[in-house]
């Protein structure tokens, strides 16, 4: 499916592979959506393809946003950077007390054991991201 090769391509341009591909990323992540479209991994693909990717990625991978001075069309993944990225937006939890009751991990079945045993791990990105509930509660979507 070319939807999902671009998915998986952008996944990892934003997540782990901007210093490697020398693009430009802000603090907050964003990065010109141009910038990506010019790379040769990407000469299959138009904006519209990117747009329709985000607009319907279940997952909320990705998040476009017009730059506040250029206007031009920006792009960034919302999770799971191996990239330092300061300015994400993201809430971080480092006391029990800042936990809500019930939080969800997603991940493949096929994980849990080594989960169970050993517990949550960053993997080599920046964070673990988790969701406030359960699958089906409205902000866990996986």
């Amino acid at each position: 499916d070319p939807d999902v090769r671009l998915s998986k391509a952008l996944s990892y341009a934003l997540r782990h592979g901007a210093e490697t591909l020398s693009l430009h990323m802000s603090s907050d992540g964003f990065v010109d959506l141009g910038e990506i479209l010019r790379l040769p991994q990407f000469k299959a693909w138009s904006e519209e393809d990117v747009k329709r990717v985000v607009e319907t990625n279940e997952k909320q991978r990705f998040a476009l946003c017009q730059h506040p001075s250029g206007g031009h069309l920006q792009i960034r993944a919302n999770q799971g950077h191996s990239l330092q990225v300061p300015e994400l937006e993201l809430t971080p939890l480092q006391d029990l007390r800042d936990f809500p009751e019930t939080v969800a991990h997603g991940t493949l079945l096929r994980h849990w054991p080594a989960i169970r045993q050993r517990g949550l791990s960053r993997m080599g990105r920046t964070h673990i991201h988790l969701a406030p509930g359960l699958p089906g509660e409205g902000a866990v979507l996986s």
